[in-house]
């Protein structure tokens, strides 16, 4: 029988739930679960021989009931399958909404079946609540300051593309250099090339900068309203918008803009 003479503790909080008592979190990394076909195989397996890795879970006040942690994809399958007892891990301390984040992130940037544009807006969630810069997560990761970077360049992407990359129609490689568009209607006319064609995203880019020309800037009498930060060696950071912007939206303007000049210097 194993023991403590073994190196063997049982571990606190792990036990038997019924899948009526757990219920998904809406904030959870993962948004795009795939088709029920796409779990069958994992389905199958729970089936077959139970679920072999723990749910982690926590108490909600609010509902009455325990939400995931981590393993919202496995509660969905064993949903699927039928079984109404899991093996679970309950969190008994209280945690935070960047703790729960933390451990979302942690879990997940391994996985390659998450996709890039879920991985994405953690990654932008984690940053709003924290109020932390891209290169700070990177370092809490353990990759380069460029991955977050360039992940993060996904989310300035149309709607529209940003499903083509979900889809798997469209490599987040390419996403990231169609990024670089500002015009959501263009970005949509080269993801539609590079997915039909099968072209270069860089390639398409020149050729749909080629045909539109430079860009006219629109005239405007509204009086730029600038905010100016003096720093060292005569540097001057200026923030400059036609109307009234509080503080909180000027720290944001910043931050983002260190993240696009990070991600550009990475892509030099």
């Amino acid at each position: 029988v194993v023991g403590p003479q073994d190196g063997f503790t049982r571990q606190p909080g792990a036990g038997m739930m019924e899948v009526a008592n757990i219920v998904p979190d809406e904030t959870q990394i993962r948004q795009d679960f795939g088709s029920d076909e796409s779990l069958s195989s994992l389905v199958a397996s729970i089936k077959q021989k139970g679920l072999l890795q723990p749910i982690r879970i926590r108490w909600d006040e609010a509902i009455g009931k325990h939400k995931v942690v981590v393993g919202g994809r496995r509660l969905r399958a064993v949903q699927l399958a039928g079984l109404e007892r899991v093996p679970v891990i309950c969190v008994d301390a209280k945690i935070s909404q960047v703790e729960i984040l933390e451990e979302m992130i942690f879990e997940n940037q391994h996985r390659l079946d998450l996709s890039d544009i879920d991985v994405a807006n953690s990654y932008r969630r984690y940053l709003d609540l924290t109020g932390c810069q891209a290169k700070d997560l990177a370092e809490s990761l353990h990759v380069a300051p460029s991955t977050v970077s360039k992940a993060l360049s996904l989310l300035n992407l149309d709607e529209f593309v940003q499903e083509q990359i979900s889809a798997g129609s469209l490599s987040a490689k390419a996403g990231q250099a169609i990024a670089k568009i500002r015009n959501p209607v263009v970005q949509q006319q080269v993801a539609a090339q590079v997915v039909e064609e099968g072209l270069p995203a860089e390639e398409v880019i020149k050729r749909v900068r080629q045909r539109q020309g430079p860009a006219a800037k629109p005239k405007s009498n509204a009086k730029a309203k600038d905010q100016i930060f003096r720093l060292e060696r005569g540097l001057r950071v200026i923030v400059s918008s036609r109307s009234s912007i509080s503080g909180q939206q000027i720290v944001a303007a910043l931050r983002r803009a260190l993240e696009l000049a990070e991600a550009a210097l990475e892509a030099e």
